[in-house]
């Protein structure tokens, strides 16, 4: 996870299946948390 500029935490997650093997998940993407407000936005 990194630490964006300003208000916001930026990261990135992974989700995996019952059908995906352990090294590759079939989802991914970034999200923003703003710990100010209590949001998070999915960015992908």
């Amino acid at each position: 996870m990194t630490k964006g500029l300003g208000k916001t935490i930026i990261g990135e997650y992974f989700a995996w299946s019952e059908e995906d093997a352990n090294c590759c998940p079939s989802g991914n993407g970034t999200f923003e948390y703003n710990p100010t407000e209590l949001t998070t936005e999915i960015k992908n």
